[in-house]
């Protein structure tokens, strides 16, 4: 019998505390049987809990030992996420597991060549283990944390509903409910607004090791400004409110939760001589009508800025919605065309409008106007 221990390493500094010594009893183990050591994360033997998986494999009297974790966890979402175990769709007594923002994402064909950069610490994957192997049971709750250096003084919010780590391939969505007395935002980004539901983009693949799952928590939606001028998109009836910049990638990851504040966005143009502070300003003009981002497709948006007299012609905006991993990705592009035209070849007028809205299109004998949806969100009929 041969003995041996094992420690769990950490930018290439031996900082935490050996585990048990293992016993390796060959020729007789069985193949591929797959083994979980503890392993404390501080040296002091009282950090967080990490559960090392071992598999051996015994080919003709050779007896190999791969060692691995379970879930290496990516959160990109730029907030400071923690999980905690569930047992039976109950909070486990285990402390929540802090899962830093990370810069990185990792591909399930080439993670060992990230771990190569102990410079960027941030491009570091978070562990994630239990201590059973099978990964039906595996299951976790997300909250949302403050952004303050010092982890002692963490405010979490609601924990998310209870969701599996064990389907691979897996492309879900995790909502988080937040209340106003937890703060993860500068003050003076604060809306006013009581409520907030994150919505973070889930995916789960297997890595090339064929036995550790890579998890990457993102946001849900992204808003890209494909045009040369401020865009300022916002949630109706609330402050909220996103200022993206020209070629910009801005995530929107909450939304205001209220009754009177339906989950969806509109969109303007700031001017140059306007300020972000003045967007939500009363009597402020230019907004389009509202739009919903849920879903993958294409729509076009009208705006009409007013001007000094009357106002000023109609500005396009073609708005993209393509689905990549786990996030909805947003696009706006500026289009000097209407998708539409409605091309009167007749000698008499005519009124238009979409069925269950009150805007009225005249259409003069012998002439061709531009037309687009004055509400995206009803039903396509004229």
């Amino acid at each position: 019998t041969d003995v041996v221990d094992l420690a769990a390493v950490h930018n290439a500094a031996v900082n935490t505390s050996w585990s048990r010594a293992l016993q390796f009893e060959h020729p007789d183990i069985e193949k591929d049987d797959i083994k979980t050591v503890k392993v404390h994360t501080s040296s002091s033997g009282k950090g967080d809990i990490l559960h090392i998986n071992l598999k051996y494999i015994n080919n003709r009297g050779t007896l190999r030992m791969e060692i691995f974790n379970q879930y290496w966890v990516v959160n990109q979402t730029g907030l400071p996420l923690y999980a905690n175990f569930t047992n039976n769709s109950f909070l486990s007594k285990k402390a929540p597991v802090r899962l830093p923002p990370s810069s990185a994402s990792l591909s399930p064909n080439s993670w060992h060549p990230q771990l190569s950069a102990p410079t960027v610490p941030s491009s570091r994957p978070s562990m994630l283990s239990f201590s059973t192997v099978g990964g039906h049971s595996h299951k976790i709750t997300l909250s949302v944390g403050t952004n303050t250096p010092d982890t002692t003084k963490q405010r979490l919010s609601l924990p998310s509903e209870a969701f599996s780590l064990s389907a691979v391939g897996e492309r879900t969505v995790v909502k988080v409910h937040q209340h106003s007395d937890v703060s993860t935002e500068p003050a003076e980004n604060n809306p006013r607004d009581s409520n907030k539901v994150y919505h973070f983009g889930t995916s789960i693949d297997l890595a090339s090791n064929k036995l550790t799952k890579i998890v990457h928590f993102r946001p849900r939606y992204v808003l890209v400004n494909d045009g040369p001028k401020m865009l300022v998109v916002g949630q109706p009836g609330t402050n909220h409110v996103v200022k993206i910049g020209p070629g910009e990638r801005v995530p929107f990851l909450y939304w205001v939760q209220a009754a009177e504040c339906p989950q969806l966005l509109r969109l303007s143009v700031l001017d140059d001589q306007e300020t972000f502070a003045a967007v939500n300003f009363p009597g402020r003009g230019g907004w389009s009508a509202s739009f919903s981002i849920k879903s993958v497709g294409e729509l076009t948006l009208k705006l009409q800025k007013p001007v000094v007299e009357g106002y000023s012609t109609l500005n396009y905006f073609r708005v993209h919605k393509t689905l990549k991993d786990s996030t909805i990705y947003v696009i706006f592009s500026p289009s000097a065309k209407a998708p539409y035209y409605i091309d009167n070849q007749t000698d008499l007028y005519f009124r238009i409008n979409q069925k269950g809205t009150g805007v009225v299109e005249r259409v003069a004998p012998r002439s061709i106007v531009p037309f687009t949806w004055d509400h995206p969100t009803l039903p396509t009929e004229l």
